[in-house]
C-alpha cells in the first residue's frame, strides 16, 4: 500500500480539515504548499556529478544544494497527498527520475569528511543516507500518481533506491548480507543482539532507516530484515541504563532519535515489534 511508511493515504485524507485549518497546523501547511507551488515554475537542474569531484565538508554547496533538492521531492510528495494536485506529483518526479539516471554512474564514489569513508552525493555515508530517506518517502507519496509510468517506477526503485542502500551497505546486497549471516546462525533474525565492545555510534541508525524504508518501497523483505536486526542490535548497545544515547554529547540523543523514529514507526506500522 502507498503511502504507507508513516501515514497511509485515507489517514492522510482524514486529516486534511484539521492541517488545513488547525491552529498549529496550518501554518506549516501554508508554508508547504506555498513553497511546493513556488517550485512548479522551477527548472528542475540536478547538482553537476562533476563540482566538486572531492567534497569536503557537508555543509558545502554542493551538498546544500542536494538537501535542498532532497528536502523539496519529500515536501512535494504531501503536497500532492495533501491536495490531489498532479502537478506536485510531475515535479517531484522530475527530481526523482533525475536522482535515478545519475547516481548509477555519473555521481563517482569519492572520499569525503573522513578519509575510511567514501560518498556519491554528499561527503559521507551518513549523510548520504539523509539524503536518501525523503527521496524515498517522496516516492512512497506519489507512487499511485498518474505521471509514474511503470518504467518510471522501476528506474527510480532499482537504479536510484536499490543502488543507494546498497553502496551505503559497503556495497553489499542485502540478498549477499542476509546469506553471510544465515551461514553463521540461521536464527539471527530472532536471536538476542550482541553485546558491543563499546559506544556503537549513531550513524548506522540512519543507515537502518534508510534501508527499512527502501525495503518497504522495493517490497525485499530482505532490507527489512537486515534493518530490523541491525535497529534491534542499536536499541541493545546505543542506549544506556538512563535511557539516553551512550554515544558522544547530550546534542546526540535528538540526532540518534531522529533516526531510530524512522526505524521503529514504519516497522510498527507493517506490523513488525
Amino acid at each position: 500500500e502507498h503511502p504507507g511508511i508513516y501515514l497511509t493515504r485515507d489517514e492522510i485524507v482524514k486529516r486534511r480539515e484539521v492541517l488545513r485549518s488547525g491552529e498549529r497546523a496550518k501554518p506549516m501547511y501554508d508554508a508547504l504548499i506555498g513553497g511546493c507551488t513556488e517550485w512548479l515554475g522551477k527548472e528542475i537542474v540536478l547538482p553537476d556529478p562533476k563540482v566538486p569531484a572531492q567534497m569536503r565538508d557537508r555543509g558545502d554547496a554542493q551538498a546544500k544544494a542536494h538537501s535542498l533538492m532532497s528536502k523539496m521531492a519529500g515536501w512535494l510528495g504531501w503536497a500532492y497527498q495533501l491536495t490531489d494536485d498532479e502537478r506536485y506529483a510531475a515535479k517531484a518526479r522530475e527530481i526523482l527520475i533525475g536522482y535515478a539516471k545519475l547516481y548509477p554512474n555519473d555521481y563517482a564514489e569519492h572520499k569525503g569528511v573522513h578519509a575510511s569513508d567514501t560518498s556519491k552525493v554528499m561527503a559521507q555515508r551518513l549523510s548520504e543516507a539523509m539524503w536518501l530517506l525523503p527521496l524515498i518517502q517522496s516516492y512512497d507519496l506519489i507512487c499511485g500518481a498518474k505521471c509514474l509510468t511503470d518504467a518510471d517506477r522501476r528506474l527510480i526503485q532499482e537504479d536510484l533506491f536499490r543502488t543507494a542502500v546498497t553502496f551505503i551497505n559497503s556495497k553489499r546486497s542485502a540478498a549477499v548480507e542476509i546469506a553471510d549471516r544465515t551461514r553463521k546462525n540461521p536464527d539471527w533474525r530472532t536471536a538476542e543482539p550482541e553485546k558491543a565492545a563499546g559506544a556503537v555510534g549513531n550513524w548506522s541508525n540512519f543507515y537502518n532507516a534508510a534501508y527499512l524504508q527502501a525495503g518497504i518501497v522495493l517490497g525485499d523483505q530482505n532490507w527489512i530484515d537486515l534493518a530490523a536486526a541491525n535497529t534491534r542490535y542499536m536499541i541493545a548497545n546505543g542506549i544506556g541504563d538512563d535511557g539516553l544515547w551512550k554515544e558522544g554529547t547530550i546534542g546526540y540523543q535528538r540526532f540518534a532519535r531522529q533516526a531510530l523514529v524512522a526505524c521503529l514507526e514504519p516497522r510498527a506500522r507493517k506490523g513488525v515489534d
